[in-house]
């Protein structure tokens, strides 16, 4: 959990910056395309992840059945990290649908600003989950080679 926030202030600061950096330089590209492309990327993402997390545990299944090692944990944190994404995915719609509501027609650039951050922190989570379980297969991979 502490892993988890750590990941989150990080993304946080990361996408902060990227958005300022877009707002110094009066450029709209990083908000045009998180507005356009976000959700169908993170559903991209999610799908890799998804993949790849059957290999990963049909792996840790075969390493279990061969050493008995209990890998309880790590499937549960890839289950964690597939739920992760989901919950990415309905944040990413809630804030798309606020920013673009002519209901609630918030009118002030700032909220169109943090909302911006905030689907920019939501792009950067979704790609260090990716990164994760990048990790998480060449580790897999290393320790097979070993074991050969």
């Amino acid at each position: 959990m502490t892993n988890t926030i750590k990941t989150l202030f990080a993304s946080f600061g990361i996408a902060t910056l990227l958005i300022a950096l877009e707002y110094f330089l009066k450029s709209s590209f990083l908000s045009i395309f998180l507005k356009d492309n976000l959700v169908g990327l993170l559903l991209t993402l999610l799908a890799i992840n998804t993949a790849t997390s059957t290999v990963i545990s049909s792996k840790l299944e075969d390493i279990s059945e061969r050493t008995g090692a209990n890998f309880e944990d790590v499937i549960k944190e890839v289950r964690g990290s597939l739920i992760e994404q989901i919950v990415l995915i309905g944040l990413s719609v809630v804030l798309l649908i606020v920013l673009h509501s002519k209901l609630l027609d918030l009118g002030t650039y700032y909220i169109d600003i943090i909302i911006n951050i905030f689907l920019t922190t939501i792009l950067v989570y979704a790609i260090d989950i990716l990164r994760d379980t990048g990790v998480a297969i060449f580790n897999i991979v290393i320790e097979l080679n070993r074991k050969s």
